[in-house]
């Protein structure tokens, strides 16, 4: 499964070059600069960066890993009645 998924991550990077390229290429073709063109790809990339980056830290105040703390204080309260397991 670890596989599959890196061959579709890979797919689907390679997939989002390709359509860069060509949206990059036509825009050559319809008479843009190259170089006009590549920074306006490579901006709107950074914006989109700068948004999905934004986006992930305020999601990070959501991650009170609730489970995980179940389970340790289980453990913490099964180790303090039976003693250490060591």
């Amino acid at each position: 499964m670890l596989a599959f998924a890196v061959g579709a991550a890979l797919l689907g990077v390679t997939a989002w070059l390709i359509l860069v390229g060509a949206l990059i290429y036509g825009a050559v073709t319809a008479g843009v600069p190259w170089l006009i063109a590549a920074i306006v790809a490579i901006a709107l990339h950074a914006v989109a960066v700068f948004l999905l980056v934004r986006a992930i830290r305020a999601m990070v105040d959501n991650l009170t890993f609730a489970a995980t703390r179940r389970t340790l204080s289980k453990e913490d309260s099964v180790e303090t009645q039976h003693g250490s397991g060591a």
